[in-house]
């Protein structure tokens, strides 16, 4: 093991010979899974050290990772915006929390507001909350996560803190 250490849906990568091992965490993904190329985010970030938490989106990837003092501390994948609709590019703060948000925009299939929860409002109408997650930028407009990863970002995150959200992180743009 070296290099990279990730952690997606609840379970931790460990780089092992250009292949991902995953370990369970108790609150993630109950199965281990294996797959190459996910060296998304670095284990440390010298530039990000001296923020207290951190997170970046990698738009290209569908991930989201958090960083404390630089050091990756969880990697979840995402759902983004779909064909037709934007997402927010560039440094965004939080600035709103909501266990229980529900969309001023868009509609159900009932007619009934878009619930949102776990919440957590970064600027310009864009929030990161629980969501579908089709394997696929789906959203419109939001980044959506799985129930455990949005309750886990949500109780994470805090007013103020700094993110950035990329359309391909390794390319920081």
């Amino acid at each position: 093991m070296f290099g990279w250490r990730l952690v997606a849906t609840g379970l931790c990568f460990f780089m092992v010979s250009g292949w991902c091992l995953a370990k369970n965490y108790s609150d993630g993904v109950t199965s281990s899974v294996l797959h190459s190329d996910c060296q998304i985010f670095p284990q440390f970030w010298p530039e990000r050290k001296s923020v207290a938490r951190f997170t970046a989106i990698d738009l290209k990837t569908q991930h989201l990772a958090c960083f404390e003092a630089g050091r990756l501390v969880r990697v979840c994948d995402i759902s983004a915006a779909k064909k037709g609709y934007d997402d927010l590019i560039g440094d965004w703060s939080v600035i709103r929390k909501s266990k229980d948000a529900v969309s001023s925009i868009w509609k159900d299939d009932e007619g009934n507001p878009f619930a949102m929860p776990w919440a957590v409002a970064i600027g310009g109408g864009y929030w990161i909350h629980q969501g579908a997650l089709p394997g696929y930028p789906a959203s419109h407009g939001c980044i959506r996560m799985r129930a455990a990863n949005a309750k886990w970002y949500f109780n994470w995150s805090r007013w103020g803190d700094k993110g950035c959200s990329f359309q391909d992180y390794t390319k920081k743009i």
